[in-house]
């Protein structure tokens, strides 16, 4: 089975508080991800991307593939209407733009 995670970390969004616990969070999934309870993944199955800006971090959303995707989100957030929104860095990317990816299986954790 391939299987890609990618850890977003937006401790320090332009404009926002900046937030030290989410940088703790993200290492925190790492650790968790590469352990025996957490499914033993390799580093190279993990991408951890620190206040990445909403172009890049969709790129690398689109860039996903396999058979099962893992992608967890620490940092500032609202939820507008009903959609939940992330704060990157120069923008808001939406749950919907995340679960839009290649993989045939997903967890999003926000």
């Amino acid at each position: 089975m391939k299987r890609r995670a990618i850890i977003i970390e937006g401790s320090a969004v332009s404009g926002q508080d900046k937030l030290p616990g989410a940088a703790v969070d993200a290492q925190s999934w790492k650790k968790y991800l590469t352990s025996a309870i957490g499914g033993a993944w390799e580093p190279s199955e993990i991408e951890l991307l620190s206040n990445p800006s909403p172009s890049y971090l969709l790129s690398r959303i689109a860039a996903m593939s396999g058979d099962y995707g893992f992608v967890a989100f620490s940092g500032h957030g609202l939820v507008v209407a009903g959609t939940t929104l992330m704060c990157a860095e120069g923008g808001l990317v939406s749950e919907q733009q995340l679960i839009a990816n290649p993989c045939s299986r997903l967890t999003l954790v926000l």
